[in-house]
């Protein structure tokens, strides 16, 4: 049994009552990965000072000593640097995918919500959406919960984020109302989870279904978004959207666009999901580096292709942005 598998054991019989229950102690933290199975590893690092210290580098030191639990081969076999990194890119985009485990979890905290919502509102639909159909999210991430109503009641919200602080159904609780979006945001009591919830909110549905036919076309999506998803996980802001960060649809697609715009990748010279490392590297050298987001707008539409939205002056005020079609 894996590190993993360790670490993501729940009660079966629990989640599937039909009524919320209370987990033991031991269990609710056997929901969270444990840092030290990490080995204090940040997404893709986080420190300068990574290279003067990490142990891996020592002369002379047992490698098998500083495995990750993501680890499966020795890449040291490997006969090129850019192999060793592709390596442990796939295991480690294998490794982020969600475990059963994992997702029962989730869809126990799923009938928990909709239960709650629907004791305080009778004629409430609620639903997942997002992450969640498409199993791109990461461990700890969000989940994204829309409750449905046949009409937009005033203050639905914030009695919503009220009610889950007093009933203790929820910590730290957060209605953010002054967004495109409102939102109520909190922490699922017996697991741990954060969960977002919209009213009313109907797209989340479509793009899943954009998703789940991108994930169809182009198999090598899942694990990329994965990895870019995991390294914005890494900087605090940037995967929160009320803060200006990229949500998770933005992410898959940027992810969609690089693999159908990549030359090699549309001529079928190269197999994306052999090439998962070189491919990471240049994501990042096109979006961080070469990208004119100021004139060119992304389509991910009929193939993919860029369109030119007009040439800015240059100057300060001109206000940069990221198009997505």
């Amino acid at each position: 049994m894996s590190s993993r598998d360790r670490t993501n054991q729940v009660n079966a019989q629990q989640i599937k009552q039909e009524k919320p229950v209370n987990l033991p102690q031991e269990q609710q933290q056997s929901l969270k990965r444990k840092r030290e199975e990490w080995g204090d590893f940040e997404a893709f690092g986080n420190s300068d000072d990574d290279n003067d210290q990490d142990p891996r580098r020592a002369q002379g030191q047992d490698q098998e000593e500083y495995k990750h639990p993501w680890m499966r081969h020795d890449y040291s076999q490997q006969l090129t640097a850019i192999e060793m990194f592709t390596q442990e890119i796939q295991d480690f985009a294998d490794y982020l995918k969600p475990t059963p485990e994992e997702h029962s979890i989730r869809t126990y905290v799923l009938k928990a919500v909709e239960e709650f919502i629907t004791g305080l509102w009778s004629e409430a639909k609620v639903y997942a959406y997002g992450s969640f159909n498409t199993r791109l999210y990461l461990p700890g991430s969000d989940m994204d919960i829309v409750t449905v109503m046949g009409t937009e009641k005033p203050g639905v919200l914030r009695t919503l984020a009220n009610r889950i602080r007093s009933k203790g159904f929820g910590i730290n609780v957060e209605a953010i109302l002054q967004t495109k979006v409102p939102i109520v945001k909190f922490q699922e009591r017996r697991t741990g989870i954060h969960v977002d919830i919209s009213l009313n909110q109907l797209d989340g549905f479509k793009t899943g279904d954009v998703v789940q036919q991108f994930l169809k076309q182009m198999p090598a999506l899942q694990p990329m978004t994965m990895l870019i998803k995991q390294f914005l996980k890494s900087k605090p802001t940037f995967c929160e959207v009320h803060q200006g960060g990229l949500g998770s649809f933005s992410v898959t697609l940027l992810v969609m666009s690089f693999l159908q715009m990549h030359p090699l990748v549309q001529a079928r010279k190269i197999d994306p999901l052999v090439n998962l490392g070189v491919l990471l590297i240049e994501f990042f050298e096109l979006y961080g580096l070469c990208f004119n987001y100021n004139t060119v707008s992304i389509s991910v539409t009929q193939g993919g292709s860029y369109i030119y939205k007009g040439s800015g002056d240059g100057s300060q005020n001109e206000r940069f942005g990221l198009t997505l079609i």
